[in-house]
């Protein structure tokens, strides 16, 4: 494996060296100074240099004609053609996207959904549009604001450009703070007749050892020379993947630093004692050791088809019409997700279970009390919890729409008007089957007789080496106990409609408990939109040579936007556990032992199938499972999938995220073009002021002393928004732009919960307050930007950007002692107990009684969130800079040569509880290509800097810390071969530096917390154009 410093160093190297001869030429002119200079005879060796011309074609004509939109643009802008989407080393459309300045791509799901990042703020906060309209995008986001848009749905290469608008105007929808990224599609008139491309090949992806067949057609056919047109992009690939985790993902305090963690010690006082002597720590030091270890091996099986169509019709010369169709379908309807983890509970009530320290420590950041804190990653656990588990997962997107457009434009005119109607829907089943076993403390009835039996502990014990984030030399090694276990005899029946577990009978295992657990979703948030737009321009040449009124524009825009929610949660009640045995649980082998080994072979430690590592035979069990269900009174099927709604106080457990809302946005804008001269230097722009209003209606269930009630949300709010773009022509080849805009990012419509949402327990409960009334963000933004387009093709700008977002949301932990009754009988009387530091715990002052088992427990914790707009700030200042030259002023083959290279670096300030995450401080993209005629070739480099992931949390599946994510970098390789003006066959190289995702907590990458590892890919096709 290629160092990465090393690596990066080159690349800087090579980079700065390709765009050192580029940016102003100077080689040239020496040359040409040079030629000029030699006299007399000239011998063979004194020959003049042959220059073999080069065609702009391929790579270099499509930058050229991005960096032509970029200049040419009214307002800040970045673009990709459709002829570089074409070339480009890309996936998906994200892929595509992070080529450009100030986009950040975030690769740590399992799905390819390709969510960017941009100018420092995450997904949300960006609004994707087509043709300049909404989309209703297939998204299952539940972020706070926006709804980040999963570029991995789409094929890119069905659109005809995309372009990213930094600095809006005001005829523009409002909605994205960081930007807009407005996706093209092609205009049939604009299009050549009768021109046709087929493109056919394959794509293999290392881990899983599949190959993925790929497809695109393309053509457009004018039926009435220059007045009725068609034209159509169709392409398809099919996605089977797989990607390979490592989870650390669990630390626990070894010293009870909360009063929840201080219930039983997995450590002596002696034995904690003496590590911190052996090691020189301070008395008072937090010890928090490794108390997780997981494997996950994801596949993902399906396909993905995205077509666009038009049909234009030009009426006379001043009038057009014209319809697109934009639709995309991807369906990972065959995927699995094997899971396998050794725990020790978080909630340290087993007294069986220890830790013994065996590792040095790792110091990371103190508490927030000042106290030093370590983490230990070489540890022995005791009696762990041992959870073997399948996820049969599916996620199907589609999403449609009707653009029907409409110009006028005469000299003194331009009349335009659009009409859309777009759906959406993104369905995601998951059906997970656990095998757990697990060690608790307490008794379980005698099945055999009267009485009760103590519980026995697993027998499990593992040690664990974290290798400090080093794969090869970490390792997880069974001590004991994991093949100690039967699965054949009586499986508990499941009447309880709450229950996600069938228990195997104790006395067939020593008293041991294993259960198995149906544990499962079924998400569907289905969205439309249909909106009316028209636009009126007035062209007016208006003024002097000092200021001239060019145009004079206004418009008027209507929107519904309509969000059904739907979300079941599933779970065990009335299965058929007569299937249940260990021949029909487990098969023989795991993905990484039928495909490509695990990590590639880079994780040698991992444990496989002969340590504990089982796989469940899951689709088969599936079947089985939901073979003669069981007929359990008040059961309902969670359509689509076989299994029942799992219950939680005589409702489905998700109640609260089934919901809709309608949202209309009433909006209205005037704005002017202007130019004149300053001097002999010209300079032009707009300036306008965008009206918005929106209304929404949220209708959904509430609890009403343990009874659900229809509640309805009604919220209106409206904004005024200013803009302004201007352009200075400092020389014909320098030009200083500037803007200055006011912008807004509603909340996600999928986070405009209306009711309370509860998740009960027997120990803790905790309570989400509606957070239908939240207001959007607002944000004033200033641009300032220097551009250079030194020679054709060539350009360097440097921008400048800053944004003051306020009216943030936030989620405060309350409390609410004396307000108990408001909550409608979720809990009883509260009290709150004050902690070191400012905290606090709220727990039920009376004991809690299980209602179906009868056990009480004794204090149960009591949490709290409320939702609300606060006057905190987040300040994002940004640097991006952009240089793209090409060398066609030297002699063949240095004339083949050129590259793109930009740079982001973000300076963000924000309060702790406002932290955004998945996005890095600084990041670049290198760009490297050669060709000529016939052959072309382009390096891709894109690198980001370390990232928060994610914020800390009370409870995650991935753990409670916050997480960070060291710095990537990623090698791209593009390529094609062109025979002649219709074939050429095309190659690509994606992850050629074998890159792996690692995150890790407390500031040290030595306190690991989980590495992803997708693998390499390549892609082989051919195209014919006809």
């Amino acid at each position: 494996m290629l160092n990465k410093a090393f690596l990066k160093s080159l690349i800087a190297i090579i980079g700065g060296a390709t765009f050192a001869l580029g940016s102003q030429g100077l080689l040239a002119q020496e040359v040409e100074e040079n030629a000029t200079e030699q006299t007399g005879d000239t011998t063979e060796q004194d020959q003049p240099l042959v220059v073999e011309e080069v065609v702009v074609s391929g790579v270099r004509r499509a930058l050229d004609n991005a960096l032509e939109v970029k200049r040419d643009a009214n307002s800040v802008v970045d673009n990709i053609s459709a002829e570089d989407i074409d070339g480009l080393p890309a996936l998906d459309l994200g892929e595509a996207l992070q080529a450009l300045p100030g986009v950040q791509l975030n690769r740590d799901d399992g799905q390819r959904n390709s969510e960017i990042s941009l100018r420092g703020l995450p997904g949300g906060f960006t609004a994707t549009t087509a043709m300049g309209q909404s989309f209703a995008t297939p998204s299952r986001s539940t972020g706070q604001v926006g709804a980040s848009n999963p570029f991995g749905s789409f094929e890119a290469s069905v659109f005809d450009g995309v372009t990213v608008i930094k600095s809006p105007t005001a005829d523009m929808q409002a909605g994205g703070v960081a930007g807009t990224v407005d996706l093209k599609m092609q205009e049939a008139l604009s299009r050549p007749h009768g021109v046709f491309s087929v493109n056919l090949g394959a794509r293999y992806e290392e881990l899983s050892d599949e190959w993925d067949n790929e497809f695109r057609v393309a053509g457009s056919w004018h039926l009435i020379p220059d007045k009725l047109g068609i034209a159509f992009k169709v392409a398809g690939s099919e996605q089977n993947f797989r990607r390979d985790t490592v989870n650390f993902t669990q630390y626990l305090s070894m010293n009870g630093a909360t009063p929840e963690e201080a219930r039983t010690q997995l450590i002596s006082q002696a034995d904690l004692d003496a590590y911190r002597e052996l090691h020189g720590l301070e008395s008072n030091s937090i010890i928090r050791a490794i108390g997780r270890a997981g494997q996950v091996s994801e596949v993902q099986e399906g396909d993905r088809v995205s077509a666009t169509f038009n049909i234009e019709y030009q009426v006379n010369d001043d009038f057009r019409l014209g319809a697109h169709y934009l639709r995309t379908d991807r369906s990972l309807d065959r995927s699995n997700m094997e899971d396998v983890q050794y725990t020790i509970r978080r909630q340290r009530d087993v007294a069986a279970q220890k830790i013994d320290l065996i590792g040095a420590p790792v110091q990371v950041a103190s508490n927030e009390d000042g106290i030093p804190t370590y983490t230990v990653g070489h540890v022995v656990m005791h009696n762990v919890d041992w959870q073997p588990a399948n996820r049969v997962m599916s996620y199907d997107e589609e999403a449609q729409g009707v653009f029907l457009y409409g110009d006028w434009i005469t000299d003194d005119w331009e009349i335009d008007g659009v009409v859309t109607w777009s759906e959406s829907s993104n369905q995601f089943i998951n059906e997970g089957l656990d095998v757990r076993h697990m060690s608790r403390n307490g008794t379980f009835p005698n099945p055999d007789g009267p009485g009760r039996i103590p519980w026995a502990p697993t027998g499990v014990d593992v040690e664990v080496n974290t290798g400090n984030g080093n794969l090869r030399q970490a390792f997880v090694q069974p001590l004991s106990g994991i093949n100690s276990f039967v699965y054949d005899g009586d499986w508990a029946e499941v009447t309880s409609l709450s229950s996600f577990s069938s228990r195997l009978n104790p006395l067939l295992n020593g008293n041991r408990r294993v259960e198995f657990y149906v544990n499962g979703r079924v998400d569907r948030p289905e969205r439309e939109i249909n909106s009316y737009e028209a636009n009126f321009q007035r062209n007016l040449g208006v003024g002097w040579d000092a200021f001239e009124i060019e145009y004079v524009k206004a418009g008027l825009r209507y929107s519904e936007e309509t969000l059904e929610n739907h979300d079941l949660r599933i779970g065990a009640v009335g299965i058929n556990v007569d299937a249940l045995s260990e021949a029909t649980i487990f098969r023989d082998q795991l993905f990484t032992e039928a495909q490509n080994p695990y990590f590639n072979g880079d994780y040698p430690g991992f444990y496989g199938s002969d340590a504990g590592w089982l796989t469940l035979d899951s689709r088969n069990l599936v079947r089985l499972l939901q073979q003669d269900m069981r007929d359990v009174e008040g059961a309902e099927q969670a359509v689509p999938s076989g299994f029942n709604i799992r219950e939680a106080g005589g409702r489905n457990q998700f109640y609260a995220t089934n919901f809709s809302v309608d949202q209309a946005i009433t909006a209205g804008y005037l704005m002017a073009g202007f130019n004149g001269l300053i001097g002999s230097k010209a300079y032009w722009g707009n300036f306008g002021v965008r009206w918005v209003d929106t209304d929404n209606d949220i209708l959904g269930a509430s609890l009403d002393n343990g009874e659900l009630v229809s509640t309805n949300t009604e919220v209106d709010y409206d904004h005024t928004l200013p803009s302004f773009n201007g352009v200075l022509e400092l020389r014909e080849d320098l030009l200083l732009r500037g803007a200055f805009y006011r912008a807004i990012v509603r909340p996600n419509l999928r986070a405009l919960n209306p009711s309370i949402v509860l998740n009960e327990g027997n120990t803790s409960v905790r309570v989400d307050m509606p957070r239908a009334e939240v207001e959007p963000y607002t944000a004033d933004n200033f641009d300032i930007s220097l551009e250079w387009y030194n020679r054709a093709g060539s350009g360097i700008s440097i921008n400048y950007f800053s944004k003051k977002i306020t009216d943030l949301f936030t989620r405060e932990r309350v409390c609410p002692v004396g307000q108990e009754d408001e909550f409608g009988g979720i809990f009883g009387p509260l009290e709150q107990i004050d902690l070191p530091g400012g905290s606090f715990e709220c727990q039920e002052i009376e004991p809690y009684v299980d209602p179906e088992t009868g056990e009480v427990f004794d204090n149960r914790i009591v949490t709290v969130n409320r939702s609300y707009n606060t006057n905190d700030e987040i300040k994002v200042n940004g640097w991006e800079l952009a240089i793209q030259q090409n060398l066609d002023f030297l002699p063949y083959p240095w004339s083949g040569f050129g590259g793109v290279f930009n740079f982001t670096k973000l300076d963000t300030e924000q309060a702790n509880d406002a932290a955004l995450t998945r996005v890095s401080p600084e990041s670049y993209n290198l760009i490297g290509y050669w060709e000529n005629e016939k052959l072309s070739v382009r390096l891709a480099y894109n690198w980001r800097a370390e990232q928060l992931i994610s914020l800390p949390s009370e409870t995650g599946f991935l753990g409670t810390d916050a997480r960070e994510e060291t710095e990537r970098g990623r090698l791209d390789l593009s390529a094609y071969y062109r025979f002649n003006e219709h074939f050429r066959i095309n190659v690509r190289g994606y992850n050629l530096t074998n890159e792996q995702g690692y995150e890790y907590i407390g500031g040290n990458d030595d306190a690991v917390h989980r590495i992803t590892y997708t693998g390499r890919q390549y892609q082989v096709s051919a195209t014919y154009v006809f």
